[in-house]
């Protein structure tokens, strides 16, 4: 039995979250902020289980390592095996983006916990975690300086008994046309998609035009997958719905969203 689950977010931000399963193994991709450990401790506790094999990371964002970080510092009944991570240095993201100093900070002190678990991982590496084959098919490139912690994200492709998962993280414009130069569609091809940024302001249409989702996955909050800060349907700053049209167009219908969760597939 291989399966997983997309978080749920705990508070009202942004934040993204995948844990698989098999009959012994756990493995989490990111996990979100502070506020949402708590439902990766509720999963955990409601699978009898206090161990988690191994935790991937595909970029430093606070809304995709926190949870991680307060499950470590303040949650010691919780065992974690490997980390792994390819991230850029914090200098790199101080220098190369408007929202230095926070990101610099939330960096910063993700470094703080490092210790003999912590590994990098990079393109082209492939993990068996129990059940699971977990392909490393991109990594943060020093080359792409423009929206760079969201370029920094790794793309992973997981392989369960049956099923396969495409993880973006929040994989921006200029990182996508990357990954589109590198693999035909066939590489790509997964049965379930993670959408890149939350849904909207990550990759552009031409991504998803060349790497068509069979069913997607949304880390959206409810706001954010209708647009609505407060003033009805799609009147917010964001661009889930014009994503969410996107995916009209190309015909897939399947859609799993994060406001839903948390959301159990078998893979």
């Amino acid at each position: 039995m291989t399966e997983f689950y997309l978080l749920k977010n705990n508070t009202n931000g942004q934040m993204m979250g995948l844990l698989f399963r098999d009959d012994d193994n756990i493995i989490i991709f990111d996990g979100g902020t502070t506020g949402d450990s708590a439902g990766i401790l509720s999963l955990l506790e409601g699978f009898g289980l206090s161990h988690v094999d191994a935790w991937f990371f595909t970029h430093p964002h606070p809304d995709h390592t926190f949870a991680f970080r307060d499950i470590l510092l303040n949650h010691k009944n919780i065992s974690v095996g490997k980390v792994l991570r390819n991230f850029p240095s914090p200098e790199f993201i101080k220098e190369h983006t408007k929202r230095g100093e926070y990101e610099y900070n939330a960096l910063v002190e993700f470094n703080k916990l490092q210790d003999k678990r912590f590994a990098s991982f990079n393109k082209g590496d492939v993990f068996y975690i129990g059940k699971f084959r977990i392909e490393v098919m991109r990594t943060f490139n020093p080359e792409i300086t423009s929206d760079v912690a969201n370029n920094s994200s790794a793309v992973f492709k997981v392989t369960g008994e049956n099923k396969t998962v495409l993880i973006l993280g929040d994989l921006g414009i200029a990182a996508g046309h990357e990954v589109m130069e590198m693999y035909e569609s066939e590489s790509l091809e997964a049965d379930f998609t993670q959408m890149a940024h939350h849904g909207q302001n990550g990759v552009d249409k031409s991504f998803y035009e060349k790497f068509t989702p069979k069913a997607c996955l949304w880390a959206s909050p409810s706001w954010l997958w209708d647009n609505d800060q407060g003033n009805g349907f799609d009147t917010g700053i964001y661009n889930t719905v014009r994503t969410r049209e996107w995916m009209a167009e190309l015909g897939v219908t399947e859609h799993y969203v994060e406001k839903d969760g948390p959301i159990r597939l078998e893979i």
